[in-house]
C-alpha cells in the first residue's frame, strides 16, 4: 500500500483512530508527532516524540514543543544522548525569551547545564547561551553565574569578551570582577569592584598577583584612595573594621607607605 495514498484515503473519511493506527504500525512516528502538534495536543505530541530515533525530528520540533511542554520536552531530550546541543540552542534561547520563571524552573538552563556537566559539551555557543541566560535573568542573584564561571578550566570554554560584556551590561559585578581577574587584568577588576561599592571584593583581588609586589602595592593604594575619598565625602571620623583591614593590608604589601 502506498503510504501517502493510504493516509489521504483514511483521512478523507475522517477516520482519526484508523489513521493513527496505520501510522503507528508502519512506524511513521514523525507523522503521528506532526498530527498531534497540528492539533495542539502537547501531551500526545511528546509521547510521539519519545518514540523518535532520528535527531532531525527533535531539532525540527524543538521550538514548538519547548514552548508548550517545556518540562516534558527536556525530559525527553535528556534521555537522547545522541542529540547535538548546538542545534537545540536556538530553541532554548527562544524559549527563555518567552518565559518568566525562577532559574530553578527554567528548562533552558536545565538542559544547557546537563549538556555541559553530563555530556561534557565544550562548544562555545552552548556555554555562551548559558551565560546569556544567567546574566540577563531578572533574578538579582549571581550565584549560578559565578559558580559556573568558577568551574571553568583555563582556557575557558566560553567567549570571554562576550561574557564580560554581558556582565557589565547587566551589572553582574562579582562575575565581571572574576572574569577580569582570570584575564589577569587586576586593575580593571579592582576598579569595577570599587565603582560598585564592593570594597572587600576589591581587597580580595588586590591580594591575587603574589609574584608582583609592585602591582599589589598599586592595587592597595587605589583601594585606600577610594575609601579615603568616600570618608571625606561622608565626613566620617572614627575608624571602622574595614579601615583596619586596609591599614593592615597596606602595612604588609606597601612597606608602610600609607601616606
Amino acid at each position: 500500500m502506498d503510504r501517502q495514498t493510504t493516509y489521504d484515503l483514511i483521512n478523507s473519511h475522517g477516520r482519526e483512530a484508523e489513521l493513527l493506527f496505520f501510522a503507528t504500525n508502519i512506524n511513521d512516528h514523525q507523522y503521528v508527532l506532526n498530527y498531534w502538534i497540528t492539533r495542539e495536543n502537547w501531551t500526545k505530541a511528546v509521547e510521539a516524540l519519545q518514540k523518535q530515533t532520528s535527531p532531525e525530528v527533535f531539532y525540527k520540533s524543538a521550538s514548538v514543543l519547548l514552548t508548550h511542554a517545556p518540562l516534558e520536552t527536556v525530559n525527553t531530550w535528556v534521555r537522547q544522548r545522541d542529540l547535538d546541543p548546538t542545534k537545540l540552542t536556538p530553541a532554548l534561547l527562544s524559549y527563555n525569551d518567552t518565559v518568566r520563571v525562577p532559574m530553578e524552573q527554567n528548562q533552558a538552563i536545565r538542559y544547557l547545564v546537563f549538556a555541559i556537566d553530563h555530556l561534557n559539551n565544550t562548544d562555545p555557543s552552548v556555554h555562551n547561551a548559558l551565560i546569556s541566560i544567567y546574566a540577563s535573568h531578572t533574578e538579582n542573584d549571581e550565584r549560578y553565574l559565578l559558580n559556573y564561571l568558577r568551574s571553568q578550566p583555563k582556557p575557558a570554554h566560553y567567549d570571554v569578551d562576550f561574557a564580560l560584556r554581558l556582565c557589565l551590561q547587566f551589572h553582574r559585578v562579582q562575575s565581571g570582577v572574576h572574569i577580569y581577574a582570570e584575564m589577569e587584568l587586576y586593575e580593571q577588576a579592582v576598579q569595577l569592584a570599587l565603582d560598585h561599592g564592593e570594597t572587600e571584593l576589591a581587597m580580595t583581588v588586590a591580594d591575587v598577583p603574589e609574584e608582583d609586589p609592585v602591582q599589589r602595592k598599586r592595587l592597595w593604594l587605589s583601594i585606600v584612595e577610594k575609601v579615603v575619598q568616600e570618608k571625606d565625602g561622608m565626613k566620617k571620623s572614627s575608624p571602622t573594621p574595614l579601615d583596619s583591614d586596609l591599614l593592615l593590608g597596606l602595612s604588609i604589601y606597601c612597606n608602610g607607605a600609607i601616606c
